[in-house]
């Protein structure tokens, strides 16, 4: 936050008249900064900046009055916490290496009977050599629904 003695910047807009303001207009642009306060302070002019780098950084701004005797206004605002990004636990299988001890591994660890929502087929759909055959009678759910169930089921076991 700074003193600020630019009356002729407008700050919606993003423009000034003086050459100088339009310069340090430019150079907070390409920063990607952006000015938070919005109302102006005094006699029309925005006299402090609060910049951020971050939308939603910086929120709840609020002009409070003046403080003792002076004629510039208080500007209270709320500093939020930036959020951690969840680690993702994701393992990717490359079937380039036929690795098929952990390819059973990571699907031996699905709770099938809670992704596939109760519907059950034979027990062993496919083999490493071949494809079921045509009479198995086995459930073939839409792949989206079982991709969202599989999900789901992960997600609880955590």
């Amino acid at each position: 936050m700074e003193g600020f003695n630019n009356p002729d910047v407008c700050w919606r807009g993003n423009t000034a008249g003086h050459k100088q303001s339009r310069r340090f207009l430019e150079c907070i642009d390409d920063s990607f900064l952006l000015q938070v306060i919005e109302e102006p302070m005094r006699r029309g002019a925005t006299l402090d900046l609060v910049l951020t780098n971050k939308e939603g950084l910086v929120g709840n701004v609020k002009l409070q009055g003046s403080l003792g005797c002076s004629d510039h206004e208080t500007v209270e605002f709320k500093i939020h916490k930036a959020v951690r990004r969840a680690h993702s636990k994701l393992t990717t299988v490359d079937f380039r290496r036929a690795d098929s001890g952990l390819f059973r591994d990571l699907f031996g660890r699905v709770p099938w009977d809670k992704a596939l929502g109760g519907k059950r087929g034979p027990r062993k759909l496919v083999s490493i050599e071949g494809s079921p055959p045509p009479s198995s009678g086995a459930i073939c759910p839409n792949k989206e629904e079982v991709r969202q169930k599989c999900q789901e089921a992960c997600m609880d076991e955590l």
